[in-house]
């Protein structure tokens, strides 16, 4: 088996690992990449931009997934907020294996390929995933850097359950781990871990919680001033 990367002769098989994903995550009643995505467009274009790999078994393209060690544009924009570091970063997105190749670990090669991201020079690698939520914990065996489990809310059990999934590692292998969809605080986590070594991110995150802070302080004040009815109502407006 190899992977390399995919061409758009590969477009109608990652598609169809897709579309059996999408099935399977249906079947489990995750509501994870049902509303269309991802579909031929986002693939052509991972294929354009060269992120976009393939796992074969000879001629067969039987795993994918889209493996970015550069600007991703996903994180352009930040709600209510904004990073912190300008150091490099490593993300893997759409990762699927063919049904017919499942619980042979096949997609762990992924990870094995992107490890080059330690040689690359990155220090930290968040990670989040929902229901049984083993990317983290894979990560966290594969990668010797940091790793920050995000556990993603799901429809049944809350995101409860990817919690635990992702808190219960076993010794020797541990995740730091934030609260259900807190990717806020896991991107401030990392930038903490890593301004232990950079004087100019550590100032940054200094004047971040000053900022805080100091909006803390005005909105106490502005309770004080208006009273919690008044300042509930301007809040819903």
């Amino acid at each position: 088996m190899e992977i390399r990367l995919a061409n758009v002769n590969d477009c109608e098989a990652i598609l169809h690992i897709f579309d059996e994903a999408k099935a399977y995550l249906k079947g489990q009643n995750i509501n994870q990449w049902q509303n269309g995505y991802p579909n031929k467009e986002s693939t052509m274009e991972d294929i354009h931009h060269q992120n976009c790999y393939v796992l074969c078994d000879g001629k067969e393209v039987i795993a994918t997934a889209t493996i970015i060690f550069d600007d991703d544009p996903n994180y352009h924009y930040i709600e209510n907020g904004s990073w912190l570091a300008t150091s490099p970063y490593g993300v893997i997105h759409r990762i699927a294996c063919d049904p017919k190749y499942k619980g042979q670990g096949l997609t762990s090669m992924f990870f094995e390929y992107a490890k080059s991201a330690e040689e690359k020079g990155y220090k930290v690698m968040i990670a989040g995933a929902g229901k049984a939520a083993h990317l983290p914990g894979m990560c966290a065996a594969l990668f010797p850097m940091p790793v920050i489990g995000v556990p993603m809310k799901t429809s049944d059990l809350g995101g409860v359950d990817s919690l635990y999934s992702i808190v219960q590692m076993p010794s020797g292998i541990p995740v730091a781990t934030v609260a259900i969809n807190g990717g806020k605080n896991a991107g401030i986590l990392a930038a903490k871990i890593l301004a232990a070594s950079d004087p100019e991110l550590l100032q940054k995150l200094k004047d971040y919680s000053e900022e805080m802070k100091n909006e803390v302080v005005s909105k106490a004040e502005k309770l004080d001033e208006i009273g919690y009815k008044e300042y509930v109502a301007r809040m819903k407006k």
